[in-house]
């Protein structure tokens, strides 16, 4: 069964992350580019410093809305920093913690992607329904 599973035995590690120096359409992009949702903010060290969803980013993205989009993101730029719309209290779990436990996370809190860090708050991975989906259908007996 599932619940007897941890969420490093099925969490994604192979991750697209940026950094609190990155500009606003270099994560932008890098959502939009890899087709993610979520995008973890870490230090140089891999700690987690937040998380920024596709839906931070288009609250205040308007460069589709302009006919010259390399001034309107050279603007974004100028205006948006990664620290002003990241998450930073963000809910996360560790390695050994069951998989039930997310899905209860995942069920409370309507959230689609959890972040997976060791007890250094290092990143290591992330979880998402998606993952869960996918254990299920190829697990199911």
């Amino acid at each position: 069964m599932v619940c007897d599973k941890t969420v490093d035995s099925i969490m994604s590690v192979d991750l697209i992350t940026g950094t609190v120096g990155d500009s606003f359409t270099s994560a932008r992009d890098k959502i939009s580019n890899n087709f993610i949702h979520h995008l973890p903010i870490i230090s140089e060290s891999k700690k987690l410093l937040g998380i920024i969803s596709e839906s931070d980013i288009l609250r205040v993205d308007f460069s589709d809305r302009f006919s010259n989009r390399e001034k309107s993101d050279l603007l974004l730029n100028k205006m948006v920093k990664i620290p002003d719309i990241m998450t930073i209290n963000v809910i996360k779990l560790h390695a050994g913690d069951q998989v039930c436990y997310a899905i209860e996370l995942f069920k409370n809190n309507l959230f689609h992607a959890l972040p997976v860090v060791s007890l250094d708050n290092t990143l290591i991975g992330m979880i998402t329904p998606n993952d869960i989906i996918s254990y299920l259908y190829y697990h199911a007996a």
